[in-house]
């Protein structure tokens, strides 16, 4: 890239803190990362660059605390910015341990955003590559290592589109937008990184001819990029920072390199160094603002022709703010010091969502984070966590300001420390809208580590460093403290490592009972998964897998109770055991007792029942209930209990309960209908239903309910009026289409009902019985002639014949 390059470092009075192994390990790491995965569908993307962050901070931490003892002296941060970066992990484990200290707050799933583990060890990156990279020339090196990843992940994801979905898929990219970086809008964030490193070099620094066209070439294929990604907030966000750096470019007249590291380099050398340059207006920065806000403005339309044209189409969805923040105050009202514990939103998400949610088509979407990654940790940390934050954003962002209006050694210099700042203030401001990947939050915090090195070059934060070999007390404290911190990083790394090849297990035995049904291969793999993790929805996952052993019992041939009964109890023992446990492991995720009490369900009705296992299962159930009370899917699985249980008028209570809670809650409007159906009250329920309609006309729920009603009573007539109000209502309703075109078949209307039957197969393409029933209708047959009994009378099953998505 360069000719005749001969690199005279300037190495700031304080380096030497950290070897210069410690400097390549981050070097090469902030390299790979980008595009780092492991090719197997049992190591999750996510999964893959996590266990390589933890590997490779792991071994720079042992390499700098080698380095420091070897070399005698210890460098101590000396200001309020660091001071800040610092109390971030002491706030989360102060949380940490006031809310239970539970092992999903310190560990949690390995990589989770919010644990006290993954922010330790990111600040203990920040300040690791803060110590490393002490010279302009390092930090200068760490955009180019950038610029190669960049190219690398570009090259990589236009081939993708070129030769589709099946070209470079290594097992781990199974879809349209697969990337190396993590969810689609990720890409985004990172193609904006690289569309503001190259504006910064573009405008504040002379480039030759060939670095220039790599300049040029990295801006227009990342605005390619951010084009095709069409993250409205990522626009809008970069339309602000285009006008903020367009107005600064026009405050300084004078950016160039200085002439020094220009000769050293080389990067003007056909126009000579030392050259004084001026910028009056960023046409680069003017460019990506006028982009930004046609996508801002007419984002939608753009976007949707450029996803047809490349096939790409990804949906992600997240709270907004309104429902962020009504979690984020009801945590605070109850907890309102350290909030709920990292790691917790979850558990906060269920308990306070608001109930308006239960109406959109996310209502059994429990999300782990609120709108970005800053406002979940609100929730998490409480106002100290809160102080915290906004005391470290103060400093950074007072810090930058000050300093790129600093008078510095050099012109070079202040694109270094511009262009650290810049980004770094980027990837925090995403940080407070959107909740980035791992490899976005590792950037993150490297490029802030590297504004830190950038300002104690510049004198801008002050250290203080202490000689051992002068204080052999203090030696002695500081070596002992040193090697505290070198073995328990090597533990929480072993942890983390554990825990991770604990998840390759169970991705493996879900594989195995979901696509392959084998049950033993399933349960043995989870064996070895809860030797590892032990995480509760391994307990969850072994339960279902011993219902399964039960189910295969039971549909042996000539079986009788008297000749399972051993074994039924056997396995029934064992899953009520992984299913308490679970819950003994988080007593706050809803989802635990469920499981344990849909376990006691299964042991109520004959010729199985077992005495107790009704209370059991309603105590349970109404423990998730406490947990997640705005869950309507628990009231559902109460009601089914007093089904089972034979209390009809306990089961109608529960089940209005449900559609109290989910006004268009479809299985719930399928059981009261049952429930009517079963009693003899179909002409009453009409009635009454109709007059409810007259209150409530936009209800779909309520129509297909009547639908229901009427279809039991062979008015097929008005059966087809009522779920074609509610497919009006909302036309991807596919149970109310799917008994639309029953209702249709029965009044001759044949073609019509196989146009129902085909629009539901659209968003159903893997459902069999849809492809049966239309194979039925085009062969002159009746829909539902060749599905054998109990299935041809669908009104009468337990549950829908489709998955519920509204």
């Amino acid at each position: 890239m360069f000719e005749n390059t001969t690199v005279q470092s300037t190495v700031s009075p304080k380096s030497g803190s950290a070897s210069k192994f410690t400097y390549w390990i981050l070097a090469v790491f902030g390299f790979l990362l980008p595009f780092f995965f492991i090719p197997s569908a049992s190591y999750p993307l996510q999964l893959g660059k996590g266990m390589f962050m933890t590997i490779a901070i792991v071994l720079a931490i042992i390499s700098f605390i080698v380095s420091t003892i070897k070399d005698g002296k210890v460098v101590v941060p000396k200001n309020l910015f660091f001071l800040s970066v610092f109390l971030i992990p002491v706030v989360f484990l102060f949380s940490a341990i006031f809310n239970g200290s539970s092992s999903a707050q310190f560990l949690g799933y390995p990589f989770e955003l919010g644990t006290v583990v993954f922010m330790f060890f990111s600040v203990v990156l920040m300040y690791l590559v803060s110590r490393s990279f002490e010279t302009k020339e390092k930090i200068f090196y760490s955009f180019i290592g950038f610029f190669a990843s960049f190219i690398i992940v570009a090259l990589f994801q236009l081939l993708r589109i070129m030769f589709g979905t099946d070209f470079l898929s290594f097992g781990v990219f199974t879809n349209s937008v697969g990337n190396l970086i993590g969810n689609w809008n990720d890409v985004g964030i990172f193609f904006a990184i690289a569309t503001i490193l190259s504006v910064v070099t573009l405008e504040m620094l002379q480039l030759n001819r060939l670095l220039k066209v790599v300049a040029y070439a990295v801006f227009v294929l990342s605005l390619f990029f951010l084009a095709l990604v069409n993250f409205s907030t990522l626009w809008i966000v970069l339309a602000v920072f285009s006008v903020v750096f367009f107005i600064y470019i026009i405050s300084f007249d004078k950016f160039a390199p200085s002439q020094e590291f220009a000769n050293d380099l080389k990067i003007d050398g056909s126009e000579g160094a030392g050259k004084v340059y001026t910028r009056k207006i960023s046409y680069n920065a003017l460019v990506v603002l006028v982009i930004s806000v046609i996508f801002i403005i007419a984002g939608t339309t753009i976007g949707q022709s450029l996803s047809d044209t490349f096939n790409v189409l990804s949906l992600e969805v997240r709270p907004s703010w309104s429902s962020t923040f009504t979690v984020v105050g009801e945590v605070l009202k109850s907890n309102p010091t350290l909030g709920s514990g990292p790691n917790t939103f979850q558990n906060m998400w269920v308990l306070h969502k608001p109930l308006e949610i239960n109406q959109t088509i996310f209502w059994n979407s429990d999300f782990s984070y609120g709108i970005g990654l800053v406002p979940t940790l609100f929730a998490t940390t409480g106002v100290l966590g809160i102080l915290v934050w906004l005391f470290f954003f103060g400093m950074f962002i007072w810090l930058g300001v000050k300093t790129i209006f600093y008078s510095l050694s050099d012109l070079f210099s202040r694109y270094v420390v511009t262009t650290t700042f810049l980004i770094s203030l980027f990837l925090w401001a995403m940080s407070i809208f959107y909740v980035p990947s791992v490899v976005i939050v590792a950037l993150t915090f490297f490029f802030t580590g590297l504004f830190a090195a950038s300002l104690e070059r510049e004198g801008m934060l002050k250290t203080k460093t202490f000689s051992l070999s002068d204080h052999p007390k203090l030696s002695f404290v500081s070596v002992l403290l040193l090697m505290f911190i070198l073995i328990g990083s090597v533990t929480l790394g072993y942890m983390v490592f554990q825990r991770s090849a604990s998840l390759v297990y169970f991705q493996k035995s879900l594989n195995s009972y979901q696509k392959d049904q084998n049950v033993d291969t399933a349960g043995a793999l989870m064996a070895k998964a809860v030797n590892l993790g032990g995480y509760d929805v391994y307990y969850r996952v072994m339960s279902q897998i011993d219902l399964a052993r039960v189910n295969q019992l039971l549909a042996k041939p000539g079986i009788t109770p008297e000749s399972i009964r051993d074994p039924f109890q056997k396995e029934v023992g064992t899953a009520i055991a992984n299913a308490k446990k679970s819950t003994e492991i988080s007593p706050e995720n809803y989802q635990n007792w469920i499981s344990l009490a849909q376990v006691y369900a299964a042991l109520v009705p004959q010729p199985f029942a077992i005495p107790g296992a009704y209370e059991n299962a309603l105590t349970t159930f109404n423990k998730a209930v406490e947990v997640a009370p705005m869950n309507p899917t628990t009231q559902l699985l109460l009601a089914r209990l007093e089904v089972a249980h034979n209390d009809v008028k306990k089961a109608r209570e529960y089940a209005a309960k449900a559609v109290e809670l989910k006004s268009n809650y479809a299985e719930a409007h399928f059981l009261l209908a049952q429930i009517e159906a079963t009693e003899g009250n179909v002409a009453k329920a009409i009635s009454s239903l109709e007059t409810t309609l007259l209150l409530s006309p936009e209800n779909p729920g309520l129509f297909f309910q009547l639908g229901l009603l009427k279809y039991n009573q062979k008015d097929f007539e008005g059966a087809v009026q009522a779920f074609a109000q509610a497919v009006v209502k909302v036309p991807d309703y596919a149970n109310a289409r799917y008994f639309l075109g029953l209702s249709l078949y029965n009044i001759d209307r044949v073609q019509e009902a196989l146009a129902q039957f085909e629009e539901v197969a659209k968003t159903n393409p893997d459902n069999q019985e849809l492809m049966t029933i239309i194979t039925n209708l085009k062969s002159g047959k009746a829909p539902l002639a060749t599905i054998p009994p109990p299935g041809n009378k669908p009104e009468t099953r337990d549950k829908l014949p489709l998955e519920q998505r509204n």
